[in-house]
This record gives C-alpha cells, structure tokens and sequence, in this order.
C-alpha cells in the first residue's frame, strides 16, 4: 500500500511539471531536479533521508538522468518537457510498480 501512495505521488509530481511548463521554462524544471535528487541521494548516503528505505542507485540514475536531459535541453533543445520529466521520473515510477505487482522481490 505504501508503494501505491509513492507512485500516486511521482504521478503528481509528474503532473505538476507537465502543468507547470507553461508558466516556467522546461530548463528550469530540470535544472531544480538536479540538486533536489543529488540531495536525496547524498541524505541516503549519511542514512538521513525522511522518507521510506530505497536503493540508493534510484536517486543517483534520476539526478544522472535529470543532468543528461538538462544538458541535451540546453544545447540542442529537442525533449519536449513531457518526454524529459517522463524520462527523469522513470526510475521511481518503474521501482514502485515492480514493489507494487512483485512485493516479494
């Protein structure tokens, strides 16, 4: 049941981006994505985060992913933000369903 309010929280956060691209630029959305994941990963490191226990490589690809997309938005500006936000939050989308539909694993 946690995994389902996680994802039903990513699905918000991906939602908020995509309804926000309006107002702000799709480079500012990625660019704040970058400090907030290389945050979580580094209060997962120190074993300081405040939310629930998961693997540490799903913070350290999304922030990898948010800065590969930010720079490849920067120079060449092809990734719609939909497509970019979906890309960055993919990892955590993909986790929480996989605990969701395999609870074992």
């Amino acid at each position: 049941m946690e995994n389902l309010k996680i994802l039903i929280k990513w699905i918000g956060f991906y939602l908020i981006g995509i309804y926000s691209v309006n107002s702000i630029s799709p480079l500012v959305i990625y660019f704040l994505c970058i400090p907030g994941f290389l945050l979580g990963f580094l209060l997962r490191i120190f074993g300081k985060y405040p939310g629930k226990e998961e693997p540490l490589i799903l913070d350290f690809s999304t922030f990898l992913l948010s800065s590969i997309i930010f720079l490849i938005s920067t120079f060449f500006q092809f990734i719609d933000c939909v497509q970019g936000l979906f890309l960055i939050f993919l990892p955590h989308l993909v986790y929480n369903l996989i605990k969701i539909f395999l609870p074992f694993i």
